[in-house]
């Protein structure tokens, strides 16, 4: 061939390359065949398995009722995938869902994500900023604003914490042993232990904790002069969960429209704690402002001014998120740490000895202990396998996605099913079973080949670049605080089932009694 005919060759296919891409994929986009990277063929949405919906207004909101409604969604979903696969579409009322539940279709989200992950809000913490126009954390942020959040947070929490962590968690000491002094009164006046108002109790634990970490010692007097108390707020943070709850099941401008008693009660919580939240920080602020102060006595606050160099806007806003806005997975987490520990003695007798090897019998464990605690590292992992508070990722695009080889438009709300991944079978051996063991050693059986456990299918803190970016905080004091528990009792609690109300929670009386050692 020669160098003309080469030339209108190569002309040719310019041109038929301009009509396919400019006139072809805009005016008749089916003549042109839609194909990911490798070459193979995207299927459209309509594609994706799932419910045939007859009821477009209600969707399949009446088979979600026969399993109880809202609080049984889970099982719903979980019946999605075991009868249509890895990936299921489906519509509730307005709302359409894509549910996955495959390490490969996790794996592929991540890949896909933007620079800046758009979160999805409930429609009640939209309508709250869209009246009263206040700051939020970084679970509240999208675009540059979230960046630039998730960015100081990073040098907070997660980069170049050293020796610090450890002066942080060894302040949490006082506040531990105030809890175990109150449960060990409580279980001498009850005649088997049984610990009343405990879900509280783990509230005000974790708001003590917290609250210790981010602004020191002396967070009680920073709080009184706010106007309010580590009790009032766990109060009002129960209180705001159910009106959350209640309000998200009803269509939000109807809600807003007609001034429901759940939107009313709901705004009054979230606006009261928001503005407590704010003052407790400018009073800290005030005060380290006038001291000098330390990392010892100021906590987390005297990092971020001092060696983050945040905004005194960021650090009222990012204070807040962590002591008054964000309470409620923690403070459930503690609860069902309680739970599985009661329900399985053998664990704790195994925490127990691990501890008294590595530090001694009645000796407080520490931050720089846990990398010579395996086991209580790994029994942490397994509450969190099981019974995670965040049951679902969700994920809400800009654009469309390919997602499993499917076109995923961007109406979809995209839902990581993780609660199914950590319970199937093929992923995690005997998944009902809680055996922290399972975490220890390698990932597949020596002998028998099973897979313990799949570590690309375990996301108890979400994915990605929006995963929790407080996590390492969380596991801390959890590990903590169940140190604390094993030493000093013999925890036993009632089988439970789950319900989900925005998070997990117990469906019954888990009856947790704790009898001294």
């Amino acid at each position: 061939m020669g160098a003309i005919d080469i030339l209108g060759f190569w002309i040719l296919i310019k041109i038929w390359t301009i009509i396919q891409d400019f006139i072809l994929r805009i005016f008749c986009p089916s003549l042109i065949p839609n194909t990911d990277k490798n070459g193979v063929k995207i299927k459209p949405t309509w594609e994706i398995p799932g419910p045939t919906i007859w009821l477009p207004l209600l969707g399949d909101a009446l088979t979600l009722n026969k399993f109880g409604g809202p609080e049984k969604f889970l099982d719903y979903v979980s019946s999605l995938h075991a009868k249509y696969g890895p990936i299921v579409k489906t519509k509730l009322g307005p709302q359409k869902f894509i549910f996955v539940n495959h390490p490969a279709l996790y794996e592929e989200i991540v890949r896909s994500e933007p620079k800046c992950p758009v979160s999805f809000k409930l429609p009640s913490a939209e309508a709250f900023y869209e009246k009263h126009k206040i700051k939020r954390g970084l679970f509240f942020r999208d675009g540059e604003e979230w960046r630039e959040g998730r960015t100081l947070l990073t040098q907070l929490l997660l980069k170049d914490t050293g020796r610090y962590m450890e002066t942080l968690f060894d302040s949490v000491e006082p506040v531990l042993q105030r809890l175990m002094d109150n449960w060990t009164f409580k279980s001498g006046k009850s005649k088997d232990g049984h610990i009343q108002n405990i879900e509280q109790d783990c509230y005000e634990f974790f708001l003590s904790a917290i609250m210790t970490v981010t602004y020191g010692q002396h967070f009680e007097t920073y709080l009184s002069q706010a106007g309010s108390s580590v009790t009032t707020l766990a109060i009002e943070a129960i209180k705001l969960n159910q009106s959350t709850f209640d309000l998200n099941a009803h269509p939000i401008q109807m809600a807003t429209g007609l001034g429901l008693k759940c939107w009313k009660e709901y705004e009054a919580y979230t606006l009261n704690n928001l503005t407590i939240g704010r003052k407790c920080a400018d009073i800290a602020l005030e005060t380290m402002a006038a001291t000098g102060g330390s990392l010892e006595e100021f906590g987390l606050l005297y990092r971020l001014k001092n060696v983050c160099n945040a905004s005194d806007e960021d650090i009222r806003v990012h204070c807040t998120d962590f002591t008054v806005d964000i309470s409620d997975p923690v403070s459930l987490t503690l609860l069902w740490t309680l739970y599985a520990l009661g329900r399985n003695l053998d664990v704790q007798e195994k925490i127990l000895q691990e501890i008294e090897h590595v530090c001694g019998t009645g000796e407080n464990v520490g931050y720089n202990d846990f990398q010579k605690l395996p086991y209580l590292n790994s029994t942490f992992k397994e509450v969190m396998r099981m019974f995670s508070t965040a049951q679902l990722v969700i994920r809400k695009n800009a654009k469309d996605v390919v997602l499993g080889g499917y076109n995923v438009t961007s109406d979809y709300i995209v839902a990581l099913s993780t609660f199914s991944s950590h319970k199937n079978p093929a992923l995690f051996t005997n998944p009902e079973q809680f055996w922290p063991e399972r975490w220890l050693g390698e990932e597949r059986d020596v002998d028998t080949g099973a897979m313990k456990r799949s570590e690309n299918a375990y996301f108890p803190f979400g994915i990605g670049k929006r995963a929790c970016a407080g996590k390492h905080l969380v596991q801390n004091l959890t590990k903590l605080f169940v140190a604390k528990i094993v030493q000093n009792f013999v925890v036993e609690s009632d089988e439970v089932q789950t319900k989900l109300k925005i998070m997990l929670y117990p469906d019954g009386d888990m009856n947790i009694r704790l009898k001294p050692r």
